[in-house]
C-alpha cells in the first residue's frame, strides 16, 4: 500500500475519536465523575456506590442507631458517603476512586454511547462533543450502511490530517 496516498477508513477515524473520548475521561477526573452520574441517572449505572453528599445522610436512615449498624469505613469529616457491596457505609472525599475502583474509562465511554440520547455531559464540553462526532457523525466518508462498508472510490471531505487536527483542536 502506498502510504502516501493511504486514506483512513470509517472505522480507524472512529478509533481515533474514541481514543480521544477515552483520554478525557482518564485524564479528567470531574469529567469522568460527570459522567457515571450522569449515566446513574438514567439508568442506575453506579448501583450501590453511588457517592452521595454527608449533608444527606439523614435521608437515608431513620434514626441514629440504624447508622450505627451499617458502618464500616465511616468518618463524618469526610465529604461523600456510598454504601459498599455488603450494604455498609464508607465515606470518601473522592467520587472518581471509589468509580474507578469499578469502572473503566472504557466501560463508561461504551455505556455513554449505548445511551447517548438520554445523558447530558453539560459539564464537559470536550467529552460532549467527542460524543456528539462518535454518535452522530460520518466522518467525512460515505458510508453504505446496506453492505456496512465504505465505499471505496470516495474520497472523505477532509483529508486525514484536517481530521485529525479538528479532533485534536477538542482535546
Amino acid at each position: 500500500m502506498n502510504k502516501e496516498n493511504y486514506r483512513m477508513d470509517f472505522d480507524e477515524r472512529k478509533q481515533y475519536v474514541y481514543d480521544k473520548a477515552i483520554d478525557v475521561l482518564e485524564g479528567d477526573e470531574d469529567a469522568f465523575v460527570e459522567a457515571c452520574e450522569e449515566l446513574d441517572n438514567w439508568n442506575g449505572f453506579l448501583g450501590d456506590i453511588r457517592c452521595e453528599s454527608m449533608d444527606m445522610i439523614d435521608e437515608f436512615f431513620d434514626k441514629p442507631s440504624d447508622l450505627l449498624d451499617k458502618m464500616d469505613d465511616f468518618s463524618y469529616d469526610n465529604e461523600y458517603f456510598y454504601f459498599s457491596a455488603y450494604g455498609y457505609v464508607n465515606t470518601t472525599d473522592d467520587k472518581h476512586g471509589v468509580y474507578s475502583d469499578d469502572f473503566s474509562a472504557d466501560d463508561v465511554l461504551d455505556a455513554l454511547i449505548d445511551n447517548y440520547s438520554h445523558v447530558d455531559l453539560t459539564e464537559n464540553n470536550e467529552l460532549n462533543e467527542l460524543l456528539n462526532i462518535l454518535v452522530n457523525e460520518d466522518f467525512g466518508i460515505d458510508y453504505d450502511w446496506e453492505y456496512d462498508e465504505a465505499e471505496e472510490d470516495e474520497e472523505p471531505e477532509e483529508t486525514d490530517d484536517e481530521f485529525m487536527e479538528r479532533i485534536d483542536d477538542i482535546y
